[in-house]
């Protein structure tokens, strides 16, 4: 399966020409809730849903590992603090900037992401990317941010290369 790029014909000249526009994973969230429309939105992206069945910390008692996987599900217990809960759940949700790509069979994507069925949203080209790794170095080592003229390896973290995806 091949990766692809969805966008607006007007900005096809941009990517083109190796500019890319990164957005707010909030945008994203928002987009589903404004639009009513699952097809490129979703509320639950980058959200992190994790469920606690039953959990019983007293204070000093060594659970250290414990404590650090509550901190993974975004609940930071202090060692000498107590923590009693029962089919509970923690929600996490993230705000980062994201470049989105779409994978999958080209026919079945074009048909979700180019339909004529949503005008206001649907867009009208796309992109074959050839590899996420090389794209993902070629943004890290070349890009610069179209704000303020300052390189992405200053603004951003490292591309993560440990995904067998890329």
């Amino acid at each position: 399966m091949a990766y692809y790029k969805f966008l607006h014909s007007q900005h096809i000249n941009l990517l083109l020409e190796g500019r890319f526009r990164f957005g707010r994973l909030r945008y994203y969230q928002l987009l589903e809730a404004v639009t009513k429309n699952q097809w490129i939105g979703d509320m639950d992206e980058g959200c992190a849903i994790n469920f606690i069945d039953h959990v019983v910390l007293q204070a000093g008692d060594g659970r250290d590992a414990i404590r650090s996987r509550l901190v993974e599900a975004g609940l930071t217990v202090a060692a000498d603090a107590s923590l009693t809960l029962y089919d509970s759940c923690t929600i996490s949700h993230l705000d980062c900037f994201v470049f989105s790509v779409s994978r999958g069979e080209l026919n079945l994507l074009t048909s979700s992401m180019c339909s004529p069925d949503k005008p206001d949203y649907a867009y009208d080209a796309c992109v074959r990317i050839s590899g996420l790794r090389h794209l993902a170095d070629a943004i890290w080592k070349e890009g610069v941010l179209c704000h303020n003229g300052q390189r992405v390896s200053d603004a951003f973290c490292p591309p993560n290369n440990r995904s067998s995806d890329l």
